[in-house]
């Protein structure tokens, strides 16, 4: 495969401790920092099997690299953080150093790459920049080497589809991701898309038993929660069950004034107390 000669400089705190060479003949390269030109890893300063450091650079093709031990990029946490706090114009921002120092390592073992474009991913979807995000999600599947990290694009991949209607197709994707298994975050977050999907069919009970996975098997993911009280109240306002859907608005509203679905929840409300008040006019 063809690249440009890449030369780029580390940007992250954690650079003072040396990123690591495991080769496949078994030796372990230390190295001050690494920079990547074609299909050779250039290691500044390296140390061998703990002998003292080399003076200058040292090559080594990427084909004899078993392992690149990165330090693990602090912003992975930060940047994930701003988005649970619904701060993804600061995430993305954050993010940009990191992530344009992995492209040149995209395809090393050990690189961070995927994990900096799945946070971006979701920082831009949740920005309504779907038209960039979407790209970066199929390169993610055609380049990535971990299930979990191509599930986790085509969860995104799914949200998309969805809102743009594609509702079928997103059902599909999701169902495969909840079939075969994958990480907590990505199964809640395709339990999610399916649900939003059967809901804008107005398939209610598929909708609400896919919401229902939130609670019995990923609580843990705090995130989706807001979404998951709004979407089932809204279920079950439509199936008709009243007295659930005003529990879940309830507990959305005090659980959770600040977001944004709490203002919906609270319109919820006032259409279940007009219902209520219609029902008893009849009576």
């Amino acid at each position: 495969m063809n690249r440009a000669v890449l030369f780029i400089s580390m940007v992250m705190a954690t650079a003072a401790s040396g990123q690591t060479l495991l080769l496949k003949d078994g030796k372990k390269v230390v190295a001050k920092a690494l920079r990547r030109s074609g299909d050779t890893i250039t290691a500044t300063a390296p140390s061998v099997n703990g002998a003292a450091a080399l003076q200058g650079e040292v090559g080594y093709p990427l084909s004899q690299i078993d392992k690149i031990e990165f330090p693990e990029p602090a912003v992975l946490k930060s940047a994930a953080g701003l988005l649970l706090s619904g701060k993804a114009a600061e995430a993305l921002s954050q993010s940009e150093s990191a992530f344009t120092y992995f492209a040149g390592f995209r395809d090393a073992p050990g690189s961070y790459w995927s994990d900096l474009a799945l946070l971006r991913i979701s920082a831009l979807a949740a920005l309504s920049r779907d038209a960039e995000a979407e790209p970066l999600a199929r390169q993610i599947i055609s380049q990535a080497s971990s299930p979990d990290t191509i599930r986790g694009a085509k969860v995104q991949l799914a949200g998309f589809a969805g809102r743009r209607g594609e509702h079928a197709e997103a059902i599909e994707i999701c169902d495969q991701i909840l079939r075969e298994g994958s990480t907590s975050e990505t199964m809640a977050s395709a339990a999610m898309n399916k649900a939003r999907s059967h809901q804008a069919l107005k398939q209610w009970d598929s909708a609400l038993l896919a919401y229902l996975n939130i609670p019995v098997f990923y609580p843990e993911q705090k995130a989706h929660v807001p979404t998951y009280l709004l979407g089932s109240g809204q279920c079950y306002f439509e199936l008709s069950d009243l007295p659930r859907a005003k529990e879940s608005f309830n507990a959305l509203v005090t659980s959770f004034p600040s977001v944004g679905e709490a203002e919906t929840a609270k319109t919820e409300l006032d259409k279940i107390a007009r219902r209520e008040k219609a029902l008893e006019t009849v009576k």
